[in-house]
């Protein structure tokens, strides 16, 4: 009996994007409201088109764009988020504005505009807030991050509280055991501070600049 429902979920979902192709075969098509997926060649909608509504996906699955809630393992975005993604890792090409809440990974190639909570959160730009054991900002980051490393390649405003923290430029605070700034303008507070233009160089328990 296992056998049989096994093999006819097997062949609903390998006819499914068949059919979808035939409805939809290219990007062109209008947002799908809902979207299924066992893997990107293996869903309801086809990978090319946006979902507006709800996604869903066991294990795997790859869209264009969503606007909406995203549920599952593994979610990937061509394009950009708004909205809610809940899994255990997360892949957004394009930009997002909204909740990457994800267990293991969180990743936008563009900026994020909102809360990005996993282990590992990383973004081409920054205006919020990330929670994470790394977390990791490619350009400009604006608002606070907690985590046990924060790293900011370009310019950091707001705070910074982890073990260690780093940012080419900052503006506002960053509190941890070891506190890297090329440049400060404002104040860091740990075991070792590092500020070229602070008070001193480096120093321990706290630097400072204007």
């Amino acid at each position: 009996m296992l056998r049989v429902v096994l093999l006819s979920a097997a062949t609903i979902f390998a006819l499914l994007p068949r059919a979808a192709g035939a409805q939809s075969p290219d990007a062109s098509g209008e947002p799908a409201t809902l979207q299924v997926s066992l893997w990107e060649s293996v869903q309801i909608v086809d990978q090319r088109r946006s979902v507006h509504g709800f996604r869903l996906v066991l294990p795997y699955g790859r869209n264009r764009d969503l606007h909406g809630a995203d549920l599952g393992i593994v979610g990937r975005l061509d394009g950009d988020l708004v909205g809610a993604q809940l899994s255990v890792a997360g892949i957004v090409d394009g930009s997002v504005k909204g909740l990457q809440y994800n267990w293991l990974l969180s990743t936008a190639g563009g900026r994020v505009q909102g809360l990005q909570w996993s282990g590992v959160n990383m973004a081409g730009s920054f205006e919020g807030a990330q929670l994470g054991l790394i977390n990791y900002v490619e350009g400009p980051s604006i608002g606070g991050r907690l985590g046990f490393a924060n790293i900011s390649i370009d310019e950091m405003r707001g705070a910074d509280l982890g073990a260690v923290n780093y940012a080419s430029r900052v503006e506002g605070v960053q509190i941890g055991f070891v506190n890297v700034t090329e440049h400060l303008h404002g104040v860091q507070v740990g075991l070792v501070n590092v500020a070229p233009n602070g008070f001193l160089p480096v120093f321990v328990l706290f630097n400072a600049a204007l």
